[in-house]
């Protein structure tokens, strides 16, 4: 019993002295760190405040002192290695292959394959069964539409005929010559509904006896052989980084080309696919030549046909052009010089790299990004030339 009061007597105390302190505490030393605290803080953010800017400054100078540092360790590297004017001839030649790559290659070639032979690669040796998608079209041409291409054309001529009787009833003797006119137009109309196969055919040759001129001419051009003193001269001038860059710029430009030149299968095909439709149905149009009213649907079906024979004519104007215009934009003195600016701006933004990463890719990304998109635009509306060429329009 005595123990347990005087463990009650102890936790008494225990309980008074715990009050007391907290009395204590709140009283005295509370207000003192509540007026301590932020004294402190603010001190030491004020000396945090007053040394940030040496520390970016300090980190600046640091970073450009590092990426000069590099630069000139790699550029005295390539300098006893490699050597500018070899960088310099190796760049000009990578400029001048990947012309005569994009120029010459197979793609490039499908240009040249006609409906006939689209199926068997540009082959002589064509398959004349009805596996062949041409000679299907000539099969539902001459069997299927054929028949009706002849009953509209007699349609037309005892129509015409018969104006003609409207016309001339009461002239006695003149107007003679009016019935001759259209015998003419009935033999001419007649002609090419017979060799409706031979004229198409001629027309699509001619145009591909024309691709293959101007892809002979092509083969002959050799940038290899142009005079580049003065842009090696230019080259000269400037650093290895601005070598560098234009190298990078040079190379992205062609892997964007090369990805725009695997749309052309797609467009080739849909150009021949546009042709079959346009063979099997020839004879309608063609009938429509002996008739004084409708012949415009003749006429401006061949205008059609031969601006889609031409289309392939225009592609390759258009890859022959703009491939070499990639390669004069690219070495041109403005375009070096930019690069030579974007060094500096790189350096400018230092320490922060990755506003260096993102200026460096927009600058030398946007220009190879825009010609592949003019480009590709430019290869899809090769119908608009040809039908300005033609005057056809639907």
């Amino acid at each position: 019993m005595d123990n347990f009061m005087l463990l009650g007597l102890f936790n008494t105390i225990a309980k008074a002295i715990g009050k007391a302190v907290a009395s204590i505490v709140t009283v005295i030393v509370e207000p003192i760190l509540n007026s301590i605290i932020p004294l402190i803080t603010n001190f030491l953010l004020g000396i945090f405040t007053a040394l940030l800017p040496s520390v970016v400054t300090l980190g600046r100078a640091i970073g450009m002192l590092i990426f000069n540092l590099v630069v000139s360790i790699v550029e005295t590297i390539l300098d006893t290695t490699v050597g500018k004017d070899k960088m310099i001839d190796v760049t000009i030649n990578f400029a001048s292959k990947s012309y005569s790559v994009i120029v010459n290659n197979e793609i490039t070639k499908m240009l040249a394959w006609t409906p006939i032979n689209y199926f068997n690669r540009g082959s002589s040796d064509v398959n004349t069964s009805i596996l062949n998608p041409y000679f299907m079209s000539i099969k539902l041409m001459k069997e299927g539409i054929m028949p009706s291409a002849m009953t509209i054309f007699a349609l037309i001529v005892m129509v015409e005929l018969f104006q003609i009787t409207v016309r001339t009833e009461g002239m006695r003797n003149s107007g003679f010559e009016s019935p001759f006119k259209l015998m003419l137009k009935v033999a001419i109309c007649k002609i090419l509904l017979d060799n409706t196969q031979m004229v198409l055919e001629a027309i699509f040759n001619f145009a591909t006896d024309i691709f293959n001129k101007l892809y002979s001419i092509g083969k002959e051009v050799d940038l290899s052989q142009a005079d580049w003193g003065p842009i090696k001269e230019l080259l000269r001038n400037f650093d290895w980084l601005t070598l560098i860059m234009l190298w990078a710029q040079m190379g992205l430009q062609l892997l964007l080309v090369w990805l725009v030149m695997l749309i052309v299968p797609f467009i080739v095909f849909g150009r021949v696919m546009e042709m079959y439709i346009m063979i099997t149905l020839a004879p309608i149009p063609f009938a429509t030549f002996a008739s004084q009213e409708f012949s415009q649907i003749g006429k401006n079906f061949l205008k059609q046909f031969i601006g889609l024979s031409l289309k392939v004519v225009v592609m390759y104007v258009i890859i022959l052009i703009f491939c070499l215009m990639i390669t004069v934009v690219t070495f041109d003195v403005g375009n070096v010089a930019s690069l030579e600016a974007l060094r500096g701006l790189i350096i400018g933004v230092l320490p922060n790299y990755w506003a260096a990463i993102g200026i460096f890719f927009a600058e030398i990304g946007i220009k190879p990004v825009i010609f592949s998109i003019m480009l590709l635009m430019t290869l899809l509306g090769a119908d608009k030339y040809t039908k300005q060429i033609t005057g056809a329009w639907y």
